[in-house]
């Protein structure tokens, strides 16, 4: 309720007001005399005072002149109550003292109550709008944007703290500073200059809802703005003003570049991605087609770098990686394009090339640019590339097709050893479809009981007996077909299917050397080295064990170490424990494949097979000759024990007998038997192989050195 204060020396009078006021709103507060009055004063707040001129010791306009030299009440309403007509030099002093009217005794009820009424409702509104002001000023100082008042010249007249805090002054520095401060560099051209679409929004009386700039703060560092202006508008439409409300966007832009850079390039080597690779590639395929110049793809990985990630750390791989993309980039011509596929896996296109040999010679480039080796950890490490190489069809094809192509071909330089390079050919394309095909058949081939074992018997040529087998994996359809392992077993391999497979083939030969009950040689069962890596295998070979009443000295493991081991470690955990389980372990294959000498002193081998392809050139190659001398050697030097595969000439024969290779398996013995027959060869061995121990010593004495 407002306050309304009476101010006269005369009871009655103060009475009469009273009276007067009564059905107004107002709690009335009395004084009788100037004293009282300016007490009241500095206790409370008026609507307005209703002052009597004439009193005694401090008159009225005494009294009014006290409280306005005073900057708090300066504008407090006082309203003169006389008996004087408007022309006395009293009501001039009044003014003069900051009277702002006059109400004449007698007193009119209706002119005193309008009057006060008045009073009472400006008092209403200014206490509301300060309530207002005060709001608006709490909303402005929380917010979370820059709010900045603006004269027509871009002057600035009122900044929050937010303002301050993203243009680096304070408000009261901020207050008539200029917005082209802010906007526009101190070192830019004029000529260069861009006017900011505020000061046309100001001028022109418009509401700009949304722009971006470039501004500076006070201390010449730059940001990203982002701000709507609004023009304030007179009644009569013209403007007078504005307000800038903005916010620093700088975070978001350098967020949003970042997610464009990602968008098309690889993090990692800084490269174009397979989003941007395909982009290039399909603008490219539309414009070969116009211009009928040729285009090439060419498709290339990291051979075993899985191994190089093993042995080395995620971060070698990674610097790995940088230095390859690096590298690969400074063998191409400007406007070529290379880019990060994805892991090891990188894509290159070739624009207008002459002829499909150019592509040929810079796939070679790339190739002969990795003949130096990589420091990774301060190790130089060698490494090379699988590549593939595909030119595009201007008739039909589209880009996921030449890029299927060019890794049709890279898997074809994989499968013939790594470390060249292909041209796609269509016989590729051939061989990739029977390719799936039989991995699709060969997930149901166990299923279907499409797969059986074959047994190759294993001969001691100084004692003249059987010592043993390999079981060995056969595929027949049900349309007859057979399928060489020499296919499906890589498919197999690659895909994964090897882990069903191998414990099939585990399950499955178990069970036959079971079934052979006494008769029962030593079996070896090739174990792929996926199967090792996956958790659990001696653990199956043991139930295997176990479930079939085995002895531990009737199974053999073999091991192929064609291709590296990839998780080396692993592998010798595996191993050892099938070791300790007193299963024999023979390397398959060996001198073959990668560090075969690093296994042998690594892991927990028994026996070592000299492959065949060293074998089937005795008598042909002397370097061969050599190397079979040399595995001999590193056998006997590490208490292994050897076997020759392969063996099918009687010439074969000889020379591995005279090197002291007297374990053999080989066609000259026996090809590979089905059940019913390596039954019989288990039962009658020694009448078996008599015609070809026969032939065998004839030879030998008749080719004495």
């Amino acid at each position: 309720m407002r306050k309304v204060l009476v101010v006269d020396d005369h009871q009655a009078n103060r009475i009469a007001l009273t009276s007067i006021l009564r059905d107004l709103e107002v709690s009335l507060f009395y004084a009788a005399s100037g004293s009282e009055a300016l007490k009241l004063v500095l206790h409370h707040n008026f609507a307005v005072i209703l002052m009597d001129v004439n009193m005694p010791l401090m008159d009225g306009i005494e009294t009014t002149e006290i409280i306005h030299s005073d900057e708090a009440y300066k504008n407090l309403p006082i309203v003169m109550v006389t008996a004087a007509d408007n022309s006395s030099d009293a009501l001039r002093k009044a003014y003069e003292a900051g009277a702002i009217d006059f109400v004449y005794k007698p007193i009119e009820p209706e002119v005193l109550l309008s009057k006060v009424s008045q009073f009472v409702e400006l008092e209403t509104a200014r206490i509301n709008a300060e309530a207002n002001r005060e709001h608006l000023k709490v909303i402005l100082d929380s917010a979370g944007e820059g709010v900045l008042g603006l004269t027509l010249a871009g002057d600035i007249t009122f900044a929050n703290p937010k303002a301050e805090a993203i243009l680096g002054l304070a408000p009261d520095s901020l207050c008539g500073t200029n917005i082209r401060a802010f906007i526009y560099s101190s070192e830019l051209e004029e000529q260069i200059r861009k006017e900011s679409r505020i000061f046309s929004t100001l001028k022109e009386r418009n509401n700009l809802q949304c722009d971006t700039e470039c501004w500076f703060k006070s201390d010449g560092t730059t940001i990203s703005v982002e701000y709507t202006c609004e023009s304030t508008v007179t009644v009569e439409g013209s403007s007078t003003a504005g307000v800038l409300i903005f916010q620093d966007i700088t975070l978001r832009k350098l967020r949003e570049t970042r997610e464009k850079y990602l968008a098309n390039f690889d993090s990692l080597t800084g490269l174009a991605n397979r989003t941007s690779f395909y982009e290039h590639l399909n603008k490219s395929v539309s414009r070969a087609k116009r211009s009928k110049e040729l285009l090439s793809v060419i498709i290339f990985d990291v051979d075993h770098f899985k191994c190089i990630n093993d042995t080395y750390g995620h971060h070698a791989g990674d610097t790995l990686l940088r230095e390859i993309g690096q590298r690969v980039s400074l063998t191409l011509r400007e406007g070529d394009v290379v880019a990060r596929l994805g892991g090891d896996e990188f894509g290159i296109i070739l624009y207008d090339i002459s002829e499909a040999m150019a592509a040929n010679a810079v796939a070679h480039k790339v190739i002969e640019s990795f003949s130096q080796s990589f420091s990774l950890n301060d190790i130089e490490v060698d490494v090379s590339l699988s590549v593939g190489v595909a030119i595009f069809d201007n008739h039909s094809m589209t880009s996921e097709e030449l890029v299927r192509l060019a890794d049709t071909a890279m898997y074809q330089v994989k499968h013939e050893g790594r470390n060249g390079y292909r041209l796609f050919e269509s016989e590729m394309m051939k061989a990739s479809i029977e390719k799936r095909e039989l991995h699709m058949l060969l997930q149901r081939a166990i299923a279907n009981q499409e797969l059986y074992l074959v047994y190759q018997p294993k001969i001691a040529i100084d004692t003249k007996k059987m010592i043993g087998g390999e079981a060995l994996l056969r595929w027949k359809r049900k349309d007859g077909q057979n399928i060489s392992p020499a296919k499906f077993i890589p498919i197999a391999e690659e895909s994964g299917q090897i882990i069903a497979l191998g414990d099939w083939v585990l399950n499955e030969a178990c069970k036959q050397v079971s079934a052979w009950g006494k008769n029962a040689l030593p079996i070896s069962i090739n174990v792929s080295v996926k199967q090792l890596l996956t958790r659990g295998f001696s653990q199956n070979l043991e139930a295997s064990l176990v479930k079939y009443r085995l002895d531990r000295n009737l199974i053999e493991i073999e091991v192929t170490e064609t291709g590296s081991i990839e998780d080396q470690q692993k592998v010798s955990e595996e191993l050892q424990k099938i070791h300790d389980m007193g299963i024999r372990i023979s390397i398959d294959d060996f001198g073959t494949g990668h560090a075969s000498l690093d296994y042998l002193r690594k892991l927990p081998f028994d026996v070592l097979k000299i492959d065949r392809s060293f074998v089937k050139d005795i008598g042909l190659d002397e370097h061969d000759e050599e190397i079979i001398r040399v595995i001999m050697a590193v056998a006997n030097t590490m208490g292994l024990d050897v076997i020759a595969e392969g063996a099918e000439t009687l010439e074969q024969l000889q020379f591995l007998s005279k090197i002291d290779c007297h374990h053999i398996q080989g066609y000259y013995f026996s090809a590979p038997l089905s059940v019913q027959e390596y039954t019989l060869m288990l039962k009658d061995s020694s009448n078996i192989l008599a015609p070809k121990f026969s032939s065998l010593t004839s030879y030998l004495k008749t080719n004495v050195a």
